[in-house]
């Protein structure tokens, strides 16, 4: 919501940090770089930084350091990337853009903002470390690529989307799932009871989304293009219509 703002204006724009909310001008020295962009902002981090790219619509934002709980939480457009870790409920809630976090994210990344039921409805979250529980947690669209490994329940009540984890076992992933993709890119992984097996594949769509997340810059294992998966279907308690596709080994 800076975008387009002046300096006079950006400065009396508040954020929280800790329990209480503070103006920019407060925070931080705010001045605008010659040749650069009005709608490029870079920010130092911090971990007591709650909200940095809330609501973010377009433009770019660049947060040197770590980021609190809920960066890019409700993104409609824009880039937006964390150089360090963030807290919980990164992406929560967003309908576009991309959020890149070159570090962990905690629990509930991409899921629904608090007193919502809705997780991420659109848009790209990208984490090039590892992400907490609930992962994906009533997901209806959008990506989620998780370079490292996740936590319990990922994508638990998922409707629709993606969620790629390119590492470690996918412990209860999509419980209550009624539509959707979970890829695991690391077997062996046990499915949940309540899911079928369905055989061996090799979807053609993949490539194109390798091909998506390496124009983004995120990293993936060699030889995927012509890799084969091991798909399930499921949950037989929800809708039936998920599907997990896990990378064959052999």
């Amino acid at each position: 919501r800076l975008c387009g703002l002046s300096i006079d204006d950006v400065v009396k724009e508040s954020i929280r940090c800790g329990r209480r909310r503070y103006d920019l001008g407060e925070l931080f020295d705010v001045e605008s770089l010659p040749g650069e962009e009005d709608s490029a902002l870079y920010v130092p981090g911090s971990e007591r930084f709650i909200g940095l790219g809330e609501g973010m619509a377009s433009g770019t934002l660049d947060i040197d350091g770590p980021a609190g709980e809920g960066v890019g939480r409700g993104m409609t457009g824009g880039c937006a990337r964390v150089l360090g870790s963030a807290g919980n409920l990164a992406g929560a809630g967003m309908a576009g853009g991309v959020l890149v976090v070159e570090g962990d994210v905690g629990g509930m990344a991409g899921g629904p903002r608090p007193g919502e039921r809705r997780g991420m409805t659109g848009g790209e979250l990208l984490v090039h470390g590892n992400a907490g529980g609930y992962t994906g947690s009533r997901q209806r669209s959008g990506l989620i690529a998780v370079r490292g490994l996740v936590g319990e329940c990922p994508a638990y009540k998922m409707l629709a989307g993606t969620l790629l984890v390119c590492e470690g076992e996918l412990n209860a992933a999509g419980f209550g799932m009624g539509r959707g993709t979970i890829i695991g890119l690391i077997a062996p992984t046990k499915a949940l009871p309540t899911f079928r097996r369905d055989g061996f594949v090799q979807p053609v769509v993949l490539r194109l989304l390798w091909r998506r997340l390496k124009a983004l810059g995120f990293p993936l294992p060699a030889g995927l293009d012509d890799a084969r998966f091991v798909s399930f279907s499921g949950d037989l308690l929800s809708l039936h219509r998920g599907e997990w596709l896990l990378r064959h080994s052999g």
